[in-house]
């Protein structure tokens, strides 16, 4: 999908908006399986497989108990050795023209150092990818083709807005660390990809708004859904958490339970004594994804958490240190240091999220008509045998 800061920019927007204290309006639409001419078989029909997304019902965003995500990266362009899909010749044809092995590999290893999938659900994938890359394809021809223009100044005023955007989520989350820059290496994406991905996104805009009887919305549209959805704009009670984790692997006995809660209470004694601040015990013990950040969870409400730690953590004194908690994955200290009352998020908060959602909504309408009619008008060849 691609809309106003789409691509790259939106994707990083999101996965920081995830986790923001804002909610977001809502979209239950999905990616539709596509049926595309395969040159593996003479059947037309293709194989789909369905990108599952579940609330997560463990601690957070974060997650004690996965712990932090290594990178796979490609090494030496082999599967063998990355683990990844490779392509070793075009994906596909659409319209004749080409999508490159490099194309397909290219959009693997982004996904992949995105920490969004593993390599094993990559595989059952690929088929996904490349309805994505011949989508674009298809996208790129049409807007090539029209006489739409788009400025740098409107790139660069994008640009500002998307920085604005991820600076006011990360405040509202007190995370000190998530800017742009950090964000777009995360995702392994280039300032001209950036910049690529924004004039895509607005020159699509400009089309769908001219071509295909899209209206965005005014800014009265944008306050009368803020006041007629209120309920969607309540912020929940959140503490600023900090946790150490002793982890207990799971289907441990009762020695290894014991033994963690020794080593917990160990590391309480020596923070309450003085010899040690609990950052920099988080730092040296710690098991969890945040030990790094001396254990710094950010801003978390109560759907957020696993329910033992939630009990525990929305109970506390804040700067209070607690006894070891107990909970699916281990042993927990917990301190707060911060918490924010539930309240209603003022519209001036929300407004430019609001107005970027509702037009990406208005927008995606109109191009699934525009690809659903330009996948019916295209000639399409996949080369699935070509993807190792």
């Amino acid at each position: 999908m691609i809309a106003r800061c789409s691509g790259v920019a939106l994707a990083a927007i999101v996965g920081l908006a995830a986790c923001a204290s804002s909610p977001e309006v809502p979209d239950n639409s999905g990616d539709s399986p596509k049926n595309y001419q395969s040159t593996q078989s003479d059947d037309s029909s293709t194989e789909s497989t369905s990108e599952s997304t579940s609330k997560p019902s463990t601690m957070s965003s974060e997650s004690v108990e996965s712990g932090p995500t290594s990178r796979t990266s490609k090494q030496s362009g082999s599967k063998s050795s990355s683990g990844l899909p490779e392509a070793t010749g075009p994906v596909a044809h659409v319209n004749g023209k080409e999508i490159p092995a490099e194309d397909f590999n290219d959009e693997v290893e982004r996904v992949a150092q995105s920490d969004k999938f593993p390599p094993r659900l990559l595989n059952r994938l690929t088929e996904r990818l490349v309805d994505r890359l011949i989508d674009k394809k298809l996208m790129e021809m049409k807007l090539d083709a029209s006489d739409v223009e788009v400025t740098e100044d409107e790139i660069d005023a994008e640009l500002d807005s998307v920085k604005a955007e991820i600076e006011n989520l990360a405040r509202a989350q007190g995370k000190k660390d998530a800017t742009l820059e950090t964000l777009t290496k995360q995702y392994g994406i280039t300032e001209q990809e950036l910049r690529d991905s924004l004039r895509q996104s607005i020159a699509l805009e400009k089309y769908l708004v001219k071509n295909h009887d899209v209206t965005l919305p005014t800014d009265e549209d944008v306050r009368s859904f803020y006041e007629n959805n209120a309920e969607k704009f309540t912020r929940p009670e959140q503490v600023h958490a900090h946790h150490i984790l002793v982890r207990v692997k799971k289907g441990a006995g009762e020695k290894a339970w014991d033994k963690a809660k020794k080593k917990i209470a160990k590391v309480r004694q020596r923070i309450t004594a003085g010899e040690v601040t609990f950052a920099k015990a988080a730092q040296s013990t710690s098991e969890g994804p945040s030990a790094e950040r001396g254990g710094d969870m950010g801003f978390i409400s109560r759907d957020r958490l696993d329910k033992d730690f939630s009990e525990a953590a929305f109970s506390l004194e804040t700067d209070t240190l607690s006894e070891p908690v107990k909970t699916q994955f281990g042993w927990h200290l917990i301190k707060i240091t911060d918490r924010k009352s539930s309240k209603q998020v003022p519209f001036e908060e929300v407004r430019g999220r609001l107005r970027k959602k509702l037009e990406e909504r208005e927008v995606k309408k109109g191009l699934e008509k525009m690809m659903a009619d330009l996948r019916d008008q295209a000639k399409i060849e996949k080369h699935m045998d070509n993807i190792e």
